[in-house]
């Protein structure tokens, strides 16, 4: 239980002479205050409702003036009614409230409410008005909620057509300057995709910030490794090293990378439109056993090319002593990202397998009963 005032939910009807409101609290036998006027209702008190046992408040503003002497109240096990009674007997209330503004704790106690003839037409008005208010917005939320689908399934759809389409770009350049060049495409293939295959890592980011937003219904963890991984390797040691622009081991790399991402996101845009097929997801979930090897393969060679590169250039050494008085050395600083590097390299693999396992049914027990 804490301090704050909740409001509990109240149920009124018109009987003619009299309202009929009940709060819906139970157990509020501890003194409540409940002050009757002319215009207005007060309640203050704690009970067991809507929001479990706390301390709850109610103020009500009557539509038209009430006869307060005679109104009275009765406090129950499971509620607390309210006799309220009217100055103009004769005159129904179209509804409880001066405001003409529904509030949402407020509902129609249609048990208690006697139709007069009279009164019948205004009542079915009010039900027919209430059910349609309720209707159209069921229909607002329901409207919002596409609204929040679409926007959400089109931003998915271009981004996965997007990164798609560029890798798709990507590996046929790749494959056809190994068509035409042979073994010497390692001269020209980082001019023919660097700045593409740059935009698509860039882009790549969106990849964290989909599960972490919420957009897609994955962990962070996979995501975060992959992207933080590639672009270590992309941006730091590839990138400002013009060496690696010819290296056969970037090539590969490039290679691994765009065969993987051509079979992934095309898998994914299968997956937002719920398109199920056997040869897609045996070809996602069976084709990183050789792509993801190679790549890793590449990424540690890469780095190792690195480490005995920047030992021999002294490339992003800062010595002491310095006005800063710090000591950074990329070498040293690579030594130690392969530690974690190797543990994310094994996270995402048994990661992959169970993923495999699941989606393909291997290793379920209808899969060994065949």
């Amino acid at each position: 239980m804490d301090n704050t005032l909740y409001t509990p939910i109240a149920r009124w009807a018109d009987n003619g002479a009299k309202i009929d409101l009940t709060v819906e609290l139970s157990d509020a036998h501890q003194d409540p205050t409940i002050s009757i006027e002319e215009t207005s209702l007060t309640f203050k008190g704690f009970g067991r409702g809507a929001h479990g046992e706390n301390l709850y408040s109610l103020y009500v503003e009557f539509y038209d003036k009430i006869d307060y002497k005679h109104s009275t109240w009765k406090v129950g096990d499971r509620n607390i009614s309210f006799q309220i009674y009217k100055q103009f007997t004769k005159v129904s209330w179209p509804r409880l409230l001066k405001s003409k503004e529904k509030p949402g704790w407020l509902r129609i106690d249609f048990d208690k409410w006697i139709i007069e003839e009279s009164d019948e037409e205004n009542l079915t008005e009010q039900i027919d008005k209430i059910t349609f208010e309720k209707r159209m917005k069921r229909e607002i939320d329901k409207a919002k909620d596409d609204i929040g689908v679409f926007a959400k399934i089109t931003w998915l759809t271009m981004y996965n057509a997007f990164q798609a389409v560029c890798f798709f770009i990507i590996f046929i350049k790749l494959i056809y300057g190994f068509y035409q060049h042979g073994a010497d495409v390692v001269n020209t293939f980082y001019d023919d995709v660097s700045e593409l295959l740059l935009t698509c890592q860039i882009a790549a980011f969106m990849e964290v910030i989909h599960p972490a937003v919420g957009l897609v219904k994955t962990g962070l963890t996979a995501p975060v490794l992959q992207v933080c991984g590639l672009g270590f390797m992309l941006f730091v040691l590839v990138l400002p090293v013009k060496a690696m622009h010819t290296n056969p081991v970037v090539y590969c790399l490039f290679c691994a990378w765009s065969c993987i991402e051509i079979i992934r996101y095309p898998f994914y845009l299968c997956a937002l439109y719920h398109y199920n097929n056997v040869v897609i997801a045996w070809v996602r979930y069976s084709a990183w056993l050789i792509l993801y090897p190679c790549g890793f393969t590449s990424e540690i060679l890469l780095m190792y090319q690195s480490i005995v590169m920047c030992n021999n250039t002294k490339r992003w050494e800062y010595l002491l002593p310095n006005h800063l008085n710090i000591h950074f050395s990329l070498s040293i600083f690579i030594k130690i990202f392969m530690f974690p590097y190797i543990s994310g390299v094994l996270y995402l693999l048994k990661h992959m397998w169970i993923l495999r396992k699941r989606k393909l049914g291997y290793g379920s027990r209808k899969t060994k009963q065949q």
